[in-house]
């Protein structure tokens, strides 16, 4: 490591261009080891690269396609490879990274080393339970086609550059197992997205006199909810239920702000992410839910809930209903395709709601101190040969 501008160790995150949730991940990930490692981000466009070396002068760079994992790993003396998520020109960047030689990482964001469609939910369907005959995905994949290509050859790559990897880790159980199914010789650590925005814990609402106001927290795409969303509220004004849901974020079909279905449903728009405290409060918020069609395998925005102390009702399947068996604060819907099941579920902690908001305090703390069989800079140390720290081990 001579010659470097310091002596921390460089690590390359590579992942897509769509931001999001693994942006979050990772630049938080980058924050919390700033003082052990030097991180460059390199987003994967149709357009080329794009590299960004965070830091008080962040620099970013456009760079032609072409292999750029040799020239970048020297010209910024890098020395891991910690692989995110790929999308295009994905076979060519699997032989890119095999013959880049620096060491390998790889995270389990979502489903897509297994499959195009990321989320696993096929058109019109709900999450497909993960088949693992490939006659049935590519059936699947041909009926609305979202890439062109040999499935088999797809997972074929990604276990290979699985068993290439130095490590390879999941946010969870539920995500490991799922892509398992795919790739048995697999071995996988659970290591938790560490994110606790630091935001104070918000009052619970008194009664008004008026619906109980139900947040939906995050933009909705059809596979987090968002035609599942709008059913729920019609069958809420149908059972005449004291409910009004509020959506923080746009859905796939109705942007805000706007009221809908006689304002059972309220669509406020997209929001910053410091704002949702205030939103929430803004709101009076006495419940958030989580009405996803695909299993989640994290969800970030959970974590955002639960750290401003509002209970949850999430679907009883996935990383959603893992995390809240986990850290509390929170119920599981099992019936997660019915409209009534969801209801049933609301009313039941408005009606305990004194409980729920106690357990969601508790919840609140627990997720400062989510935990996993490891940690990444373990990992690190692990993959470059560095000694550990103290006591720290890799299970």
């Amino acid at each position: 490591m001579k010659d470097r501008p310091d002596d921390r160790p460089g690590v390359l995150h590579v992942m897509h261009g769509n931001g999001g949730g693994i942006e979050v991940a990772v630049r938080n990930l980058a924050w919390r080891t700033v003082d052990e490692y030097r991180h460059v981000l390199l987003w994967a466009s149709g357009k080329g690269w794009i590299l960004e070396t965070p830091g008080d002068d962040p620099v970013v760079l456009r760079v032609r396609w072409g292999n750029p994992f040799r020239r970048i790993s020297r010209w910024l003396r890098l020395d891991l490879c910690h692989v995110h998520h790929l999308t295009e020109q994905r076979s060519r960047i699997h032989a890119w990274l095999l013959r880049s030689r620096l060491p390998l990482g790889i995270t389990l964001h979502d489903f897509h080393f297994v499959c195009p469609r990321v989320h696993m939910v096929p058109p019109g369907s709900t999450f497909c339970n993960a088949p693992t005959e490939t006659a049935v995905c590519e059936r699947c994949l041909a009926a609305d086609p979202v890439w062109r290509g040999s499935l088999a050859e797809w997972r074929r790559e990604s276990r290979s550059l699985l068993a290439a990897a130095s490590f390879v880790t999941a946010p969870t159980r539920f995500t490991r197992d799922v892509i398992a199914r795919y790739a048995p010789d697999m071995r996988c650590f659970i290591v938790p997205h560490r994110y606790a925005p630091d935001w104070p814990a918000l009052d619970r609402p008194a009664p008004d006199g008026g619906p109980a106001s139900v947040a939906v927290v995050g933009a909705l795409g059809r596979e987090k909810g968002g035609e599942l969303i709008e059913s729920i509220a019609v069958r809420a004004r149908e059972r005449l239920l004291p409910l009004r849901f509020v959506v923080l974020g746009d859905t796939h079909r109705h942007g805000g702000p706007q009221s809908l279905h006689d304002d059972y449903l309220f669509i406020n728009g997209s929001y910053r992410c410091e704002e949702l405290p205030d939103l929430l409060a803004r709101y009076r918020a006495r419940l958030a839910v989580f009405p996803t069609i695909w299993p989640e395998t994290f969800c970030l925005t959970l974590s955002e809930v639960l750290r401003c102390g509002v209970p949850v009702c999430v679907p009883g399947f996935g990383a959603l209903a893992e995390r809240v068996r986990a850290l509390g604060g929170g119920a599981e819907i099992d019936d997660w395709a019915s409209p009534d099941a969801w209801l049933d579920g609301i009313m039941a902690e408005l009606k305990d709601e004194a409980g729920a908001w106690g357990r969601a305090a508790a919840a609140r703390c627990a997720v400062e101190r989510e935990g996993g069989e490891t940690d990444y800079p373990a990992l690190y140390r692990q993959a470059l040969g560095l000694p550990a720290h103290g006591n720290e081990r890799v299970h």
